[in-house]
């Protein structure tokens, strides 16, 4: 996700560690950081193709940026809003802090626009800030005692609420690039039109006005445009069989909703990505335990907090 190096002029010992928990469709986790400076750039963003808005709360220690040439300082308490289609520089001595990941398709667009979009800071001292570090503070500390239920729950609230706080009265700076970012204007093409059988790479190509070759090149890292498109009906597929407010209906209507030809080859596509039924999945999450799942990483030998954030 980031190229990350020890500050220059120092002999110190790198060291880090990470605690991260899935809510749904958002990953929060807990970091400590030692002697260390990370660069995401243009080649990184390309490679791993991630989406994903990044709300970190510093409780500790300070963050010294580089945004457009020019420095940025975070301190304790301060809660930092950064997308990840976005290249940024990042130096830090020492820092304990909350970082919660959403993908950008499941937030609003109107609060987290197609970027990439400048880094925002939130002073620790405002209500804003205050409030979003309470919640995360709360989040980490519940999170490893959380049924499936729970987190589905709380996931389903989180994003909006979070985001619609720090967007409170805030007019959005002027994007770093151009706001017609292609990869993030049609993966939300895509998650827009889940429903739809029969989108193919040609119907997708001619809606967003792209060429199949620039459409191919965009999802070269995600195994390909039906690929892609097969693994978010998957994934969208199991956030409604773990919703509590969804049990009422049938599998094989969820997995028509969702542009599968029928309920048999989605039970067979299912299983062969999570490793367990759609039923045996529903089952599980209705009995309030924790879900396990079993997700299969075409051609990877070990998993990465990448794989898992392009999983979401």
């Amino acid at each position: 996700m980031f190229d990350c190096r020890r500050i220059r002029g120092t002999t110190a010992t790198f060291s880090s560690s990470l605690d991260a928990y899935q809510l749904g469709p958002s990953i929060i986790c807990e970091s400590s950081v030692e002697n260390t400076r990370f660069g995401r750039d243009k080649p990184q963003i390309t490679m791993d193709d991630l989406d994903h808005i990044v709300i970190t709360c510093l409780l500790n220690g300070e963050i010294r940026a580089l945004q457009q040439g020019k420095p940025i300082g975070c301190k304790a308490g301060d809660v930092i809003m950064t997308d990840l289609s976005t290249q940024a520089r990042f130096s830090i001595k020492k820092c304990h802090a909350l970082h919660l990941f959403m993908p950008r398709v499941n937030l609003r667009e109107w609060i987290t626009p197609i970027g990439p979009n400048d880094m925002r800071i939130f002073n620790g001292k405002s209500p804003a800030a205050m409030f979003v570090r309470g919640v995360l503070t709360s989040l980490i500390d519940i999170a490893p005692e959380m049924s499936a239920n729970d987190a589905l729950n709380t996931a389903g609230l989180l994003p909006d609420l979070i985001i619609s706080c720090l967007g409170s009265g805030y007019e959005p700076a002027t994007p770093t690039a151009p706001k017609s970012n292609l990869s993030t204007r049609i993966r939300t093409h895509i998650e827009n039109n889940l429903h739809r059988p029969l989108l193919t790479p040609a119907l997708l190509a001619e809606e967003t006005g792209v060429s199949r070759s620039q459409l191919f090149r965009v999802f070269e890292n995600a195994g390909g445009v039906e690929t892609y498109i097969r693994k978010r009906r998957l994934h969208r597929s199991l956030h409604v069989l773990r919703d509590p407010g969804q049990r009422h209906r049938s599998i094989g209507d969820i997995a028509y909703e969702l542009g599968f030809a029928d309920e048999a080859h989605f039970g067979r596509l299912f299983k062969k990505h999570f490793g367990l039924t759609p039923r045996a999945a529903r089952s599980a999450t209705s009995r309030g335990g924790a879900l396990t799942i079993d997700i299969k990483n075409e051609g990877a030998t070990t998993e990465t907090l990448v794989d898992w954030l392009l999983r979401l």
